[in-house]
Protein backbone atom coordinates (compact mmCIF):
# COMPACT_ATOMS: atom_id res chain seq x y z
CA UNK A 1 0.00 0.00 0.00
CA UNK A 2 1.41 3.44 -0.94
CA UNK A 3 2.66 5.41 2.07
CA UNK A 4 0.22 8.26 1.40
CA UNK A 5 -2.83 6.03 1.03
CA UNK A 6 -5.32 6.20 3.87
CA UNK A 7 -6.16 2.81 5.34
CA UNK A 8 -9.92 2.49 5.13
CA UNK A 9 -12.43 0.02 6.45
CA UNK A 10 -14.48 -1.13 3.50
CA UNK A 11 -17.68 -3.16 3.74
CA UNK A 12 -18.92 -5.36 0.89
CA UNK A 13 -22.69 -5.76 0.75
CA UNK A 14 -23.72 -8.65 -1.47
CA UNK A 15 -25.60 -11.98 -1.57
CA UNK A 16 -22.80 -13.80 0.27
CA UNK A 17 -25.24 -16.13 2.08
CA UNK A 18 -26.83 -17.49 -1.11
CA UNK A 19 -26.17 -21.21 -1.53
CA UNK A 20 -24.75 -20.57 -4.95
CA UNK A 21 -21.14 -21.15 -6.03
CA UNK A 22 -20.92 -18.01 -8.14
CA UNK A 23 -22.46 -15.76 -5.47
CA UNK A 24 -20.07 -16.97 -2.79
CA UNK A 25 -16.93 -16.95 -4.93
CA UNK A 26 -17.58 -13.47 -6.33
CA UNK A 27 -17.81 -12.16 -2.76
CA UNK A 28 -14.44 -13.77 -2.03
CA UNK A 29 -13.01 -12.32 -5.25
CA UNK A 30 -13.93 -8.72 -4.40
CA UNK A 31 -12.76 -9.15 -0.82
CA UNK A 32 -9.34 -10.41 -1.91
CA UNK A 33 -8.94 -7.75 -4.59
CA UNK A 34 -9.49 -5.00 -2.00
CA UNK A 35 -7.27 -6.68 0.58
CA UNK A 36 -4.46 -6.79 -2.00
CA UNK A 37 -4.51 -2.99 -1.80
CA UNK A 38 -4.08 -2.98 1.95
CA UNK A 39 -7.66 -2.20 2.85
CA UNK A 40 -9.38 -3.47 5.99
CA UNK A 41 -12.13 -5.26 4.14
CA UNK A 42 -15.09 -7.15 5.53
CA UNK A 43 -18.01 -8.85 3.86
CA UNK A 44 -21.00 -7.35 5.63
CA UNK A 45 -22.85 -10.23 7.27
CA UNK A 46 -26.26 -8.80 6.39
CA UNK A 47 -29.19 -11.19 6.73
CA UNK A 48 -31.68 -10.26 4.01
CA UNK A 49 -35.00 -11.84 5.10
CA UNK A 50 -36.11 -12.66 1.55
CA UNK A 51 -32.80 -14.30 0.58
CA UNK A 52 -32.68 -16.21 3.87
CA UNK A 53 -36.16 -17.55 3.17
CA UNK A 54 -35.23 -18.54 -0.38
CA UNK A 55 -32.51 -20.84 0.95
CA UNK A 56 -34.42 -22.24 3.87
CA UNK A 57 -34.19 -25.98 4.49
CA UNK A 58 -37.68 -26.81 3.22
CA UNK A 59 -37.35 -24.91 -0.04
CA UNK A 60 -39.93 -25.62 -2.75
CA UNK A 61 -42.57 -26.83 -0.30
CA UNK A 62 -46.17 -26.48 -1.45
CA UNK A 63 -48.58 -27.43 1.31
CA UNK A 64 -51.35 -28.24 -1.17
CA UNK A 65 -49.34 -30.69 -3.25
CA UNK A 66 -48.33 -34.09 -1.89
CA UNK A 67 -45.67 -34.47 -4.60
CA UNK A 68 -44.06 -31.22 -3.37
CA UNK A 69 -43.83 -32.62 0.17
CA UNK A 70 -42.31 -35.89 -1.02
CA UNK A 71 -39.81 -34.15 -3.30
CA UNK A 72 -38.80 -31.50 -0.74
CA UNK A 73 -38.46 -33.81 2.27
CA UNK A 74 -36.38 -36.26 0.24
CA UNK A 75 -33.94 -33.47 -0.59
CA UNK A 76 -33.59 -32.11 2.97
CA UNK A 77 -30.38 -34.03 3.84
CA UNK A 78 -28.68 -32.79 0.67
CA UNK A 79 -29.81 -29.19 1.17
CA UNK A 80 -28.58 -29.23 4.76
CA UNK A 81 -25.26 -30.79 3.71
CA UNK A 82 -24.71 -28.18 1.01
CA UNK A 83 -25.70 -25.30 3.29
CA UNK A 84 -23.24 -26.52 5.93
CA UNK A 85 -20.51 -26.71 3.28
CA UNK A 86 -21.11 -23.10 2.23
CA UNK A 87 -21.20 -21.79 5.79
CA UNK A 88 -17.89 -23.51 6.59
CA UNK A 89 -16.28 -21.99 3.50
CA UNK A 90 -17.55 -18.53 4.52
CA UNK A 91 -16.21 -18.92 8.04
CA UNK A 92 -12.79 -19.94 6.74
CA UNK A 93 -12.30 -17.69 3.73
CA UNK A 94 -14.53 -14.64 4.16
CA UNK A 95 -13.63 -11.85 6.56
CA UNK A 96 -17.14 -11.46 7.90
CA UNK A 97 -18.41 -8.51 9.90
CA UNK A 98 -20.72 -8.93 12.84
CA UNK A 99 -24.26 -9.86 11.75
CA UNK A 100 -26.64 -7.08 10.70
CA UNK A 101 -30.38 -7.25 10.17
CA UNK A 102 -32.99 -4.87 8.80
CA UNK A 103 -33.08 -1.82 11.04
CA UNK A 104 -29.32 -1.87 11.63
CA UNK A 105 -28.53 0.57 8.83
CA UNK A 106 -27.19 3.30 11.17
CA UNK A 107 -24.88 0.80 12.90
CA UNK A 108 -23.66 -0.47 9.55
CA UNK A 109 -22.97 3.05 8.29
CA UNK A 110 -21.03 3.92 11.46
CA UNK A 111 -18.82 0.82 11.22
CA UNK A 112 -17.34 1.46 7.75
CA UNK A 113 -15.57 4.23 5.84
CA UNK A 114 -16.89 2.99 2.50
CA UNK A 115 -19.64 0.60 1.46
CA UNK A 116 -19.45 -1.26 -1.84
CA UNK A 117 -22.63 -2.99 -2.85
CA UNK A 118 -22.23 -5.76 -5.40
CA UNK A 119 -21.57 -7.77 -7.36
CA UNK A 120 -24.46 -10.12 -8.23
CA UNK A 121 -28.05 -9.03 -8.89
CA UNK A 122 -28.30 -6.89 -5.77
CA UNK A 123 -30.29 -4.23 -7.63
CA UNK A 124 -32.83 -6.75 -8.84
CA UNK A 125 -35.54 -6.02 -6.30
CA UNK A 126 -37.44 -9.17 -7.29
CA UNK A 127 -34.53 -11.28 -6.03
CA UNK A 128 -34.02 -9.34 -2.79
CA UNK A 129 -37.72 -8.98 -2.01
CA UNK A 130 -37.43 -5.21 -2.55
CA UNK A 131 -34.76 -4.94 0.14
CA UNK A 132 -33.77 -1.27 0.00
CA UNK A 133 -30.55 -1.83 1.93
CA UNK A 134 -28.83 -2.98 -1.28
CA UNK A 135 -29.62 0.49 -2.59
CA UNK A 136 -28.19 1.98 0.64
CA UNK A 137 -31.38 4.01 0.78
CA UNK A 138 -31.24 4.78 4.51
CA UNK A 139 -27.53 5.67 4.54
CA UNK A 140 -27.15 9.39 5.10
CA UNK A 141 -23.60 9.90 3.79
CA UNK A 142 -23.74 9.71 0.00
CA UNK A 143 -19.95 9.92 -0.24
CA UNK A 144 -19.58 6.43 1.21
CA UNK A 145 -22.08 4.84 -1.21
CA UNK A 146 -20.47 2.84 -4.02
CA UNK A 147 -21.37 -0.08 -6.23
CA UNK A 148 -19.15 -2.56 -8.03
CA UNK A 149 -20.29 -4.65 -11.00
CA UNK A 150 -23.85 -4.86 -9.74
CA UNK A 151 -26.56 -6.33 -11.92
CA UNK A 152 -30.24 -5.57 -12.24
CA UNK A 153 -30.93 -8.68 -14.33
CA UNK A 154 -34.26 -8.30 -16.14
CA UNK A 155 -35.74 -6.09 -13.40
CA UNK A 156 -37.20 -2.74 -14.47
CA UNK A 157 -36.07 -0.01 -12.09
CA UNK A 158 -38.81 2.02 -10.47
CA UNK A 159 -38.69 5.77 -9.82
CA UNK A 160 -37.68 5.30 -6.18
CA UNK A 161 -34.92 2.88 -7.23
CA UNK A 162 -33.50 5.40 -9.66
CA UNK A 163 -33.57 8.16 -7.03
CA UNK A 164 -31.64 5.93 -4.60
CA UNK A 165 -29.03 4.97 -7.22
CA UNK A 166 -28.59 8.58 -8.32
CA UNK A 167 -27.32 9.39 -4.80
CA UNK A 168 -24.39 6.95 -5.04
CA UNK A 169 -20.92 8.47 -5.16
CA UNK A 170 -19.47 5.82 -7.50
CA UNK A 171 -21.61 3.57 -9.71
CA UNK A 172 -20.46 0.43 -11.49
CA UNK A 173 -22.54 -2.26 -13.17
CA UNK A 174 -21.67 -5.69 -14.49
CA UNK A 175 -23.40 -5.71 -17.88
CA UNK A 176 -23.07 -3.00 -20.52
CA UNK A 177 -26.81 -3.14 -21.14
CA UNK A 178 -27.40 -2.48 -17.42
CA UNK A 179 -24.87 0.35 -17.35
CA UNK A 180 -26.50 2.01 -20.37
CA UNK A 181 -29.94 1.59 -18.81
CA UNK A 182 -28.92 3.15 -15.50
CA UNK A 183 -27.07 5.94 -17.29
CA UNK A 184 -30.22 6.82 -19.23
CA UNK A 185 -32.50 6.74 -16.17
CA UNK A 186 -30.22 8.61 -13.77
CA UNK A 187 -28.84 11.11 -16.26
CA UNK A 188 -25.34 10.38 -14.98
CA UNK A 189 -22.54 9.93 -17.51
CA UNK A 190 -20.01 8.53 -15.03
CA UNK A 191 -21.46 5.00 -14.93
CA UNK A 192 -18.79 2.29 -15.17
CA UNK A 193 -19.06 -1.22 -16.57
CA UNK A 194 -16.72 -3.64 -14.79
CA UNK A 195 -15.80 -7.31 -14.76
CA UNK A 196 -17.20 -9.85 -12.32
CA UNK A 197 -15.11 -9.98 -9.11
CA UNK A 198 -14.03 -13.56 -9.85
CA UNK A 199 -12.07 -12.18 -12.80
CA UNK A 200 -10.21 -9.63 -10.67
CA UNK A 201 -7.98 -12.34 -9.20
CA UNK A 202 -5.12 -14.01 -11.06
CA UNK A 203 -5.38 -17.78 -11.73
CA UNK A 204 -2.70 -18.48 -9.11
CA UNK A 205 -4.97 -17.07 -6.41
CA UNK A 206 -7.82 -19.38 -7.37
CA UNK A 207 -5.51 -22.37 -7.57
CA UNK A 208 -4.80 -21.88 -3.87
CA UNK A 209 -8.41 -22.96 -3.24
CA UNK A 210 -8.16 -26.07 -5.42
CA UNK A 211 -7.85 -29.33 -3.49
CA UNK A 212 -4.57 -31.20 -3.86
CA UNK A 213 -6.46 -34.49 -4.07
CA UNK A 214 -8.77 -35.08 -7.03
CA UNK A 215 -12.48 -35.29 -6.36
CA UNK A 216 -12.90 -37.77 -9.22
CA UNK A 217 -10.05 -40.25 -9.67
CA UNK A 218 -10.81 -41.16 -13.29
CA UNK A 219 -10.51 -38.81 -16.24
CA UNK A 220 -13.88 -37.14 -16.81
CA UNK A 221 -16.08 -34.62 -18.58
CA UNK A 222 -17.59 -32.14 -16.14
CA UNK A 223 -21.08 -30.76 -16.73
CA UNK A 224 -22.17 -27.83 -14.57
CA UNK A 225 -25.67 -26.45 -15.01
CA UNK A 226 -27.62 -23.70 -13.29
CA UNK A 227 -30.56 -23.88 -15.69
CA UNK A 228 -32.36 -26.89 -17.15
CA UNK A 229 -30.06 -27.96 -19.95
CA UNK A 230 -31.07 -28.49 -23.58
CA UNK A 231 -28.26 -30.40 -25.27
CA UNK A 232 -25.31 -30.56 -22.89
CA UNK A 233 -25.83 -34.12 -21.69
CA UNK A 234 -26.38 -35.46 -25.19
CA UNK A 235 -23.24 -33.76 -26.42
CA UNK A 236 -21.26 -34.99 -23.39
CA UNK A 237 -22.39 -38.57 -24.01
CA UNK A 238 -21.15 -38.45 -27.59
CA UNK A 239 -17.87 -36.93 -26.45
CA UNK A 240 -17.47 -39.46 -23.63
CA UNK A 241 -17.99 -42.34 -26.06
CA UNK A 242 -15.41 -40.92 -28.46
CA UNK A 243 -12.83 -40.16 -25.74
CA UNK A 244 -13.66 -43.04 -23.37
CA UNK A 245 -14.30 -40.67 -20.46
CA UNK A 246 -16.56 -40.62 -17.44
CA UNK A 247 -19.31 -37.95 -17.20
CA UNK A 248 -19.89 -36.05 -13.97
CA UNK A 249 -22.87 -33.67 -13.71
CA UNK A 250 -23.32 -31.05 -10.98
CA UNK A 251 -26.42 -28.89 -10.66
CA UNK A 252 -26.18 -25.62 -8.77
CA UNK A 253 -29.29 -26.63 -6.82
CA UNK A 254 -30.08 -30.09 -5.51
CA UNK A 255 -32.16 -32.03 -8.02
CA UNK A 256 -33.43 -35.19 -6.40
CA UNK A 257 -35.40 -36.21 -9.49
CA UNK A 258 -32.45 -36.01 -11.89
CA UNK A 259 -31.58 -39.33 -13.48
CA UNK A 260 -29.26 -39.75 -16.44
CA UNK A 261 -28.06 -43.08 -17.79
CA UNK A 262 -24.27 -43.20 -17.92
CA UNK A 263 -23.89 -39.95 -15.94
CA UNK A 264 -22.68 -39.59 -12.36
CA UNK A 265 -24.84 -37.01 -10.57
CA UNK A 266 -23.32 -34.87 -7.81
CA UNK A 267 -25.85 -33.37 -5.42
CA UNK A 268 -23.58 -31.34 -3.14
CA UNK A 269 -19.89 -30.44 -3.20
CA UNK A 270 -17.92 -27.80 -1.32
CA UNK A 271 -16.90 -24.58 -3.11
CA UNK A 272 -13.31 -25.87 -3.07
CA UNK A 273 -14.46 -29.12 -4.67
CA UNK A 274 -16.44 -27.14 -7.26
CA UNK A 275 -13.24 -25.36 -8.30
CA UNK A 276 -11.33 -28.64 -8.20
CA UNK A 277 -13.87 -30.37 -10.46
CA UNK A 278 -13.34 -27.70 -13.13
CA UNK A 279 -9.58 -27.56 -12.60
CA UNK A 280 -9.07 -31.32 -13.01
CA UNK A 281 -11.59 -31.99 -15.79
CA UNK A 282 -10.54 -33.03 -19.28
CA UNK A 283 -13.48 -31.06 -20.67
CA UNK A 284 -16.12 -28.71 -19.22
CA UNK A 285 -19.62 -28.23 -20.62
CA UNK A 286 -21.73 -25.63 -18.86
CA UNK A 287 -24.61 -23.15 -19.09
CA UNK A 288 -23.30 -21.17 -16.13
CA UNK A 289 -21.52 -17.82 -16.22
CA UNK A 290 -19.17 -18.80 -13.42
CA UNK A 291 -18.72 -22.26 -14.89
CA UNK A 292 -17.49 -20.46 -18.01
CA UNK A 293 -15.35 -18.03 -15.97
CA UNK A 294 -13.44 -20.75 -14.14
CA UNK A 295 -13.05 -22.82 -17.33
CA UNK A 296 -11.25 -19.80 -18.77
CA UNK A 297 -9.24 -19.12 -15.62
CA UNK A 298 -8.05 -22.75 -15.48
CA UNK A 299 -7.57 -22.87 -19.30
CA UNK A 300 -9.86 -25.82 -19.91
CA UNK A 301 -11.29 -27.09 -23.17
CA UNK A 302 -14.92 -26.06 -22.74
CA UNK A 303 -18.21 -25.25 -24.41
CA UNK A 304 -20.95 -23.00 -23.03
CA UNK A 305 -24.61 -23.53 -23.85
CA UNK A 306 -26.17 -20.07 -24.08
CA UNK A 307 -29.75 -20.90 -25.00
CA UNK A 308 -31.49 -22.80 -22.22
CA UNK A 309 -34.99 -23.09 -20.82
CA UNK A 310 -34.02 -20.12 -18.64
CA UNK A 311 -33.49 -17.92 -21.73
CA UNK A 312 -30.38 -16.61 -23.49
CA UNK A 313 -27.27 -16.04 -21.38
CA UNK A 314 -26.09 -12.58 -22.46
CA UNK A 315 -23.48 -12.48 -19.69
CA UNK A 316 -21.61 -15.47 -21.08
CA UNK A 317 -21.92 -14.23 -24.66
CA UNK A 318 -20.52 -10.81 -23.71
CA UNK A 319 -17.63 -12.40 -21.80
CA UNK A 320 -16.67 -14.74 -24.64
CA UNK A 321 -16.87 -11.87 -27.11
CA UNK A 322 -14.75 -9.58 -24.93
CA UNK A 323 -12.06 -12.25 -24.67
CA UNK A 324 -12.27 -13.13 -28.39
CA UNK A 325 -13.17 -16.74 -27.75
CA UNK A 326 -16.83 -16.70 -28.81
CA UNK A 327 -16.39 -19.91 -30.81
CA UNK A 328 -16.93 -21.82 -27.54
CA UNK A 329 -20.71 -21.83 -27.84
CA UNK A 330 -22.59 -25.13 -27.79
CA UNK A 331 -25.34 -24.67 -30.34
CA UNK A 332 -28.42 -26.89 -30.60
CA UNK A 333 -27.31 -28.41 -33.93
CA UNK A 334 -23.78 -29.12 -32.82
CA UNK A 335 -22.48 -32.58 -32.03
CA UNK A 336 -19.03 -34.10 -31.73
CA UNK A 337 -18.48 -34.34 -35.47
CA UNK A 338 -20.32 -31.21 -36.58
CA UNK A 339 -18.41 -27.97 -37.15
CA UNK A 340 -16.44 -26.58 -34.22
CA UNK A 341 -15.51 -29.21 -31.68
CA UNK A 342 -14.58 -28.86 -28.06
CA UNK A 343 -11.03 -29.82 -29.03
CA UNK A 344 -10.55 -26.73 -31.17
CA UNK A 345 -7.51 -24.87 -29.86
CA UNK A 346 -8.31 -21.87 -27.66
CA UNK A 347 -6.01 -18.87 -27.88
CA UNK A 348 -5.74 -18.42 -24.12
CA UNK A 349 -2.78 -16.05 -24.48
CA UNK A 350 -4.97 -13.60 -26.42
CA UNK A 351 -7.86 -14.15 -24.02
CA UNK A 352 -5.69 -13.45 -20.98
CA UNK A 353 -4.23 -10.35 -22.62
CA UNK A 354 -7.76 -9.02 -23.18
CA UNK A 355 -8.75 -9.95 -19.64
CA UNK A 356 -5.67 -8.17 -18.29
CA UNK A 357 -6.83 -4.90 -19.88
CA UNK A 358 -10.36 -5.31 -18.49
CA UNK A 359 -8.95 -6.16 -15.07
CA UNK A 360 -6.75 -3.05 -15.08
CA UNK A 361 -9.74 -0.82 -15.87
CA UNK A 362 -11.77 -2.37 -13.05
CA UNK A 363 -8.90 -2.07 -10.59
CA UNK A 364 -8.60 1.60 -11.54
CA UNK A 365 -12.26 2.03 -10.65
CA UNK A 366 -11.79 0.32 -7.27
CA UNK A 367 -8.76 2.51 -6.60
CA UNK A 368 -10.93 5.58 -7.22
CA UNK A 369 -13.03 4.43 -4.24
CA UNK A 370 -10.01 3.62 -2.09
CA UNK A 371 -8.20 6.89 -2.80
CA UNK A 372 -11.05 9.38 -2.47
Amino acid sequence: MPANRKRKTIGILTFHRAINYGALLQAYGLQEALRDYGMDTKVIDYRCPFVEKAYRLLWGLNRKKLKSWKYTLKGVPYVKEKTDMFRKFSERYLELSKPYNKGDEAKMEADFDEIITGSDQVWNMDISGNDRNYLLEKFKDSKMKNSYAVSIGTYKLKKEDVEAIRKFDRISLREKSGADYVKELTGRDDIHCDIDPTLLLLPEKWEELVNKNRVIKEKYIFIYSVHPQNHMVEYAKELAKEKNLKIVHLHNRVKMDLRESGVDILHAVTPNEFLTLIHDAEYVITNSFHGTVFSIIFKKQFLSELTTKGGFNNRVYDLLSALHINRRILEPVRNVNDGITIDEEIDFDKAMESLSHLRAESIDYLESIIDK
